[in-house]
C-alpha cells in the first residue's frame, strides 16, 4: 500500500518542521514554496564573513520543541548560552542595565523610583492568583478568569497593577524590542503566557544562525521553491491546490495539505473554509517589520546584549541587538548591530530604499547613547507579516478555534500566529499540524 501524499504550503520553520516530521512517519511529503529561498522569517544570509539573521534571532532554555529537535538534528553542540552580556534599557541619556532577581521581568536598579519598583511585586502575586485560578478549573481548557484577562490591553492592565512608571520605563521597551511589535497591542493575557516562558530562563542562540536548523529540516526533503499557491481546497477524500511558477500555472493533487503560511493569508487561498475557520483567520493580524543590520570594521566596546528605547514622539526605533557578541556572527575585531524600526517607522519607511532606512536609523540612533556612529554598510530586511499580534480578545478567539466542531476536512494549519511569538511556537505548531494530519489515517 503506498503512502498517504501530504503537500504543505511554506516553508518556513512551521512548514518545515511539520514536513520534516510526517516524511519521518512514512508519509509521502512535498513543499511548495513561494519564496526561492525557505526559511520564511527565519532566513539570514551572509554579508562578507558577517553574519545577518532576519527574524528570531534568541530562543531560551526553556524552549523544549527547539532542543528537542536540536537533538535529533545533531545541533546541540552549536547551542550557546548568553551569561556575560545583560539587556539594557535608556534612561537619562545613559545605558542602564536590567538586573534579573528571580524572574526577568522583576527588575530592580535605576530604571524607576523606589516607591515604584516596589510595585513590581504586585505583578508577581498577580501571577500567583492567575495560576491558581487555572489549577482550579481542573481542565485544559480556557478559563473564564483567562478570557477576562484577554479581554484587558496590556497598557491598562499594566498601569492598574505596576503604575504608569513602570509600564513606560520597563515593560513596554523591553517587550517592544524583544517581539518587535507595539507591546501595547497584547493583551494581559498574552503577558503571562511570555513572563511563563522566560521566568528562570536563559536567552541562547545557534552559533553559525537559525538557518542552520532550517536547512536541516529541510535536508531530504522534496521542495519546489518559486512556486506560489493560489488555491486550496479539500474534500472528505483529499485536497486540490492550483500554484503558479512564473508565467505558468499547474494545480496538484494529495491525500491531505497543511497550510503553513501567515494566517492573515489563509483565508485568501482557501475558499471552502467554514465560517468559523475564516471568521478567525480574517482576525489575525500581523506587525510589519523592518530590521537594519549595521556592519562596522571595527569592534565595539558596547557591554550589553541588547538595549531597548523608551518611546518618544518621532523616535522610530525599538531596540538595538549587538550581535558581534554571538559567535561567528561577525568577524574577529569586526562589529555589527540589528536595529528594529518601531511599526510606524517600518510603515513609513518599508517602501523606501536601504539608504533611505539606514539614514533614519542612524539619525535616531545619535539622540541615544550610541552617538554618531559610521557604519561600513548598511543591510535591511523587511518583512509584511513580521510578529503575530496577539491583542486583546484574541487568545480567547484562538480557544474557539481549537474547539471548533465543524472543521474543513483534510486540511491542517501552522504558523507562530497558533502558539505565540518566536521560533518555538512557530516549531511547536508545526509538529502539532504534523499530528493533526497522523490522526486523520490512523
Amino acid at each position: 500500500m503506498s503512502a498517504a501524499s501530504v503537500v504543505v504550503v511554506g516553508a518556513g520553520l512551521a512548514g518545515l518542521s511539520c514536513a520534516w516530521r510526517l516524511q519521518r512517519a512514512g508519509f509521502d511529503v512535498e513543499v511548495l514554496e513561494r519564496a526561492e529561498h525557505i526559511g520564511g522569517r527565519l532566513h539570514g544570509e551572509r554579508v562578507g564573513d558577517f553574519l545577518l539573521e532576519a527574524g528570531a534571532t534568541f530562543f531560551t532554555s526553556h524552549d523544549r520543541s527547539l532542543h528537542a529537535i536540536f537533538d535529533h538534528l545533531d545541533l546541540r553542540g552549536q547551542i550557546q548560552t548568553v551569561l556575560r552580556y545583560p539587556d539594557a534599557l535608556v534612561k537619562a541619556g545613559e545605558f542602564v542595565p536590567l538586573l534579573p532577581n528571580g524572574d526577568p521581568l522583576l527588575l530592580r536598579g535605576k530604571l524607576v523610583a523606589r516607591r515604584s519598583s516596589a510595585r513590581l511585586l504586585r505583578l508577581q502575586l498577580e501571577r500567583k492568583r492567575f495560576r491558581r485560578r487555572l489549577a482550579s478549573n481542573h481542565s485544559e481548557n480556557y478559563s473564564e478568569t483567562s478570557q477576562l484577562l484577554d479581554s484587558q490591553d496590556l497598557a491598562r492592565y499594566l498601569d492598574q497593577v505596576v503604575g504608569e512608571e513602570i509600564r513606560e520605563r520597563i515593560f513596554v521597551p523591553y517587550l517592544s524590542a524583544a517581539l518587535e511589535l507595539n507591546a501595547e497591542n497584547l493583551s494581559a493575557a498574552y503577558l503571562h503566557r511570555l513572563m511563563d516562558r522566560v521566568d528562570g530562563a536563559r536567552p541562547q542562540y545557534l552559533a553559525g544562525g537559525m538557518l542552520q536548523l532550517t536547512d536541516q529540516l529541510a535536508r531530504g526533503l522534496s521542495i519546489r521553491r518559486g512556486c506560489e499557491v493560489t488555491s486550496v481546497e479539500t474534500q472528505s477524500d483529499g485536497a486540490h491546490l492550483r500554484y503558479r511558477t512564473g508565467e505558468r500555472k499547474g494545480s496538484v493533487a494529495a491525500n491531505a495539505v497543511v497550510v503553513a503560511l501567515p494566517g492573515s493569508q489563509v483565508a485568501e487561498i482557501c475558499p471552502k473554509l467554514t465560517p468559523g475557520e475564516r471568521g478567525f483567520f480574517e482576525g489575525v493580524r500581523y506587525s510589519r517589520g523592518v530590521v537594519a543590520h549595521l556592519l562596522f570594521d571595527e569592534a565595539m566596546s558596547f557591554p550589553y546584549r541588547s538595549v531597548s528605547f523608551s518611546r518618544r514622539k518621532g523616535f522610530g526605533l525599538y531596540g538595538v541587538q549587538a550581535a558581534h557578541h554571538k559567535r561567528n556572527a561577525a568577524p574577529t575585531g569586526a562589529g555589527l548591530l540589528r536595529v528594529c524600526l518601531t511599526e510606524s517607522a517600518g510603515e513609513r519607511l518599508f517602501q523606501k530604499s536601504d539608504e533611505e532606512v539606514g539614514a533614519a536609523v542612524l539619525e535616531d540612533l545619535a539622540s541615544t547613547p550610541f552617538g554618531q556612529l559610521a557604519p561600513q554598510k548598511i543591510v535591511v530586511h523587511r518583512a509584511g507579516a513580521s510578529s503575530p499580534v496577539f491583542y486583546p480578545g484574541y487568545l480567547t478567539g484562538l480557544q474557539r478555534f481549537g474547539d471548533r466542531s465543524e472543521r474543513s476536512a483534510r486540511i491542517a494549519y501552522c504558523g507562530d500566529y497558533l502558539v505565540g511569538s518566536g521560533a518555538e511556537a512557530a516549531l511547536t505548531s508545526g509538529m502539532r499540524a504534523a499530528s493533526q494530519i497522523a490522526r486523520v489515517f490512523d
